[in-house]
């Protein structure tokens, strides 16, 4: 019988920008989009976890905004890949940015306070759950559609498919990514709360869902069994 193929996919959320600390609805833009000292702190906390737990990673797969790049060049530093007789280049794993990744856009509502959009009633997890099934006919006027949403997160799982059995990191944003394990374990519009440098797993054989943890930073255990 042949041996399945175990692929482990960590999913980040990039560490902490300006608009994230002032409250406010990031979405695809890049301005404010840089990390804060407390943001890079996040990710050199997280990567340094990883490395002291011997992590291996195959690939990093990052968005391309600039918030998640950059928490993606810190977590590279620090984690090794497998290694590989035929490769002397170097012991840090590839990052691949791809716009796949990004999250979602909220046109003309990106850059305000959840109180500026009446949304949530100030309460910020609230307003997150709010924000997370809201489309074209609810409470934005020109977001990105969950169609579109749907569509490129498909060509992101297509991708990932593709590639051989091993770790991949993949750093994205709160919203985008609970969209992402909706996706993976094939469930409906439901919100997935993630902080600055969480960290969702999931173990997958033969591009099937066999296991998943979600915010497994709160124990600071990143392999599956």
């Amino acid at each position: 019988m042949t041996e399945p193929i175990h692929k482990e996919y960590l999913l980040v959320r990039h560490g902490e920008t300006i608009l994230n600390f002032k409250g406010r609805l990031q979405g695809d833009i890049s301005a404010g989009s840089s990390l804060l000292v407390d943001g890079r702190q996040q990710a050199q906390v997280l990567a340094e976890q990883m490395r002291s737990e011997g992590l291996q990673v195959d690939l990093i797969i990052t968005s391309k905004l600039l918030r998640a790049y950059q928490t993606a060049e810190i977590i590279q530093k620090c984690v090794l890949k497998p290694e590989d007789p035929e490769d002397h280049l170097s012991d840090h794993p590839n990052i691949e940015p791809v716009s796949l990744l990004q999250e979602r856009g909220f046109g003309s509502a990106q850059g305000k306070s959840y109180e500026q959009l009446g949304i949530g009633g100030g309460e910020h997890r609230k307003c997150l759950q709010e924000v997370y099934v809201a489309d074209r006919t609810a409470t934005f006027k020109d977001p990105e559609s969950l169609d579109s949403i749907d569509a490129r997160l498909g060509q992101l799982v297509m991708h990932l498919s593709e590639a051989k059995a091993g770790r991949y990191v993949l750093v994205g944003h709160e919203m985008i990514n609970s969209y992402l394990v909706n996706l993976l374990c094939n469930e409906g519009r439901v919100y997935h709360t993630q902080g600055n440098c969480r960290v969702h797993a999931f173990l997958l054989a033969d591009n099937q869902l066999v296991k998943h943890r979600l915010d497994i930073t709160k124990g600071f255990r990143f392999g599956l069994p």
